[in-house]
């Protein structure tokens, strides 16, 4: 196809649609599960077969991650968004037409598999066609675009609950969740692809013409003198844009884990670990029972427990409009100290003035109650995590992926990285609920604990701001 968008505002735009997808996703669940007709429909799912639900999205992204990182080097960036899209569709439509509930796992593992590839692509993609002083402000904007794809989607699927009284409520949720990924497909024809990738197919003339529209968008005058030089010598002036070596280069899975890259891939993993492990996106999942053991039910019940996505989506602007100028080290550790912090104080509340009670619905993890002002502090501390979360760790911690690896290793890396993300992800959707069953208070404690190990880890990771390609090849 001849159009193209090469405007990084147009790429970004298109980009975007992805992280309405993931957006999506998060909140449809969470919602659907606790409604009268879905229990209905389903029946009271038992513990185990919620576990299966809740992590088969992770199972699914951790195979999507893996696979991405070998089918980004060989068949590029767009194909994998196509892939991704496709997957979504396939477990869209598995779940529309589901009368059980094995066969809604099926779905979320598709579903799943799209957003490891998503989770993975992203980063890569935009690493290698935004400039540097952009990067920041497109990955937010794709996290932005995730934020309020999921409150638009919590209303919807509260709307369906309200008028439609059958099983269709949310299985016509689960079918406008195909949408975005019909409009990801048919839009990705249009996205250019890396001009990095093409390089590594030997493919330099159409790099150079990819790489040049794209500085063009940005700078006339700048792209003006760099196409009068792609005239003369196409490989050079591709090479000098991402590499200080003879040739665009890739590499195997074993060779990221070799001498060369495992610095790179262990300070990668183990930011993910930290970000992932603080449990901001799964106490998320169950804001619904905190509202519950606060004592807010009825129509009060919808309101505040939308709360948190409003939160995320006025807060995800911060990095929106500041990524682009700030150290990457720095939002990671002070947003990893304040939830720290905040995980302390609602630790501390809840073992003071909390009241062991039981809860009717099963899938609560909460084994306690709380009244009045202390209630009230803890729903505040967790509204200001998903703000402190949204400013801080979530844009950055998934930029910084992209940004701590060089070229050659940049698709298996960020692969690993973001599957090791949503390898923690899993495990803690499935241990934390019994955590907090059995722990109470001392569960937050531990939550803290983990956060303020995060901080002291990433206080001693490089910082990778407007880095060059040569510089983070020799980062260490």
């Amino acid at each position: 196809m001849a159009l193209k968008v090469y405007n990084i505002y147009g790429i970004t735009s298109i980009v975007a649609i992805c992280g309405i997808l993931l957006g999506m996703e998060s909140s449809s669940w969470t919602t659907l599960l606790s409604s009268p007709q879905f229990k209905s429909y389903f029946g009271e799912i038992s513990s185990w077969e919620n576990a299966m639900v809740m992590s088969s999205n992770g199972i699914g992204a951790v195979v999507g991650c893996i696979i991405c990182g070998v089918f980004c080097d060989a068949l590029g960036c767009i194909r994998s968004f196509q892939v991704a899209g496709v997957c979504w569709i396939g477990g869209s439509i598995c779940s529309f037409f589901s009368p059980y509930i094995y066969l809604i796992v099926l779905g979320r593992l598709f579903k799943g598999m799209s957003m490891g590839f998503l989770s993975a692509v992203i980063p890569i993609y935009l690493s290698e066609t935004i400039p540097s002083e952009k990067k920041g402000s497109s990955i937010s904007f794709v996290q932005l675009n995730s934020a309020i794809a999921g409150l638009l989607m919590y209303f919807v699927t509260y709307a369906f609950q309200l008028l439609i009284k059958d099983e269709y409520s949310f299985k016509y949720a689960w079918g406008i969740e195909a949408l975005p990924a019909i409009a990801l497909l048919i839009l990705s024809f249009f996205l250019p692809e890396s001009p990095k990738w093409l390089a590594s197919q030997s493919k330099w003339t159409q790099a150079a013409k990819n790489l040049v529209k794209i500085k063009r968008s940005q700078n006339r005058l700048e792209a003006a003198k760099d196409h009068k030089r792609t005239h003369d010598d196409d490989r050079d002036f591709v090479l000098k844009a991402y590499t200080a070596g003879p040739e665009i280069r890739t590499c195997t899975y074993d060779k990221v884990f070799g001498k060369k890259y495992w610095k790179h891939t262990l300070i990668g993993t183990s930011s993910q670990f930290f970000v992932q492990l603080s449990s901001v996106q799964i106490l998320k999942n169950h804001f619904l029972f905190i509202c519950d053991i606060c004592g807010i039910d009825g129509d009060n019940r919808a309101y505040y427990s939308s709360s948190h996505y409003m939160v995320e989506v006025l807060f995800t602007l911060i990095p929106l409009f500041l990524l682009d100028s700030a150290r990457r080290k720095d939002c990671l550790t002070f947003g990893m100290f304040i939830l720290g912090g905040s995980y302390l104080a609602v630790g501390v509340l809840v073992l003071v003035y909390s009241e062991k009670a039981v809860h009717g619905d099963i899938n609560s993890p909460f084994q306690f109650e709380m009244f009045e002002e202390p209630a009230s502090g803890v729903l505040a501390i967790f509204l200001f995590i998903s703000a402190v979360y949204s400013s801080t760790v979530l844009s950055t911690s998934w930029l910084y992926a992209g940004e701590i690896f060089p070229g050659p290793a940049r698709a298996k890396g960020t692969s690993i990285c973001m599957g090791a993300s949503w390898v923690v992800n899993t495990a803690s959707a499935l241990v934390l609920p019994s955590m907090l069953r059995h722990m109470g208070p001392w569960a937050f404690m531990m939550l803290s604990l983990c956060c303020f190990c995060g901080t002291i880890v990433l206080v001693t990771v490089p910082e990778t701001r407007n880095l060059s390609e040569q510089e983070i090849e020799s980062i260490f």
